[in-house]
């Protein structure tokens, strides 16, 4: 259990969190980072003009594209791809085999669902897109 906590946290509930992030906030106007400008103070409508003057500068929002940018990149192998072999022998492969039989069924699953059943591909938990360890 203790484990399979260690491995979903460092790699599954990773790529959920962050390689989404270029996607949800790379059009500044989209999900703003940040805006420049006070919070409204009342409930009166603001104008196109106010949104438009709280949003960041070009300027900041490249800085805020290149940094999201950055957080969404996949800097490791793939989970069950090891890079290293800590663990040797005969059981530790068939584990290591079973395991990557398994991503590979889901990995299948995925796409095919993306491609028969959602109007938008959903592949950020595709495991031949989650790494295999946290790279920030």
């Amino acid at each position: 259990q203790t484990l399979t906590s260690i491995i979903f946290t460092s790699s599954v509930q990773h790529a959920a969190v962050n390689f989404m992030q270029l996607d949800e906030y790379g059009f500044v106007p989209n999900l703003p980072f940040m805006l420049v400008k006070d919070p409204p103070r009342t409930k009166e409508p603001l104008t196109e003009q106010d949104i438009l003057d709280a949003l960041p500068s070009k300027r900041e929002a490249v800085g805020i594209n290149t940094l999201f940018a950055v957080l969404s990149e996949r800097a490791t192998k793939p989970l069950g791809d090891f890079e290293v072999e800590y663990l040797r022998g005969e059981k530790v492969r068939e584990v290591i085999s079973r395991f990557q039989q398994d991503l590979s069924r889901i990995s299948w699953d995925i796409k095919y669902k993306n491609k028969v059943q959602r109007l938008q591909p959903y592949d950020y938990l595709d495991p031949q897109n989650i790494p295999n360890a946290i790279s920030v």
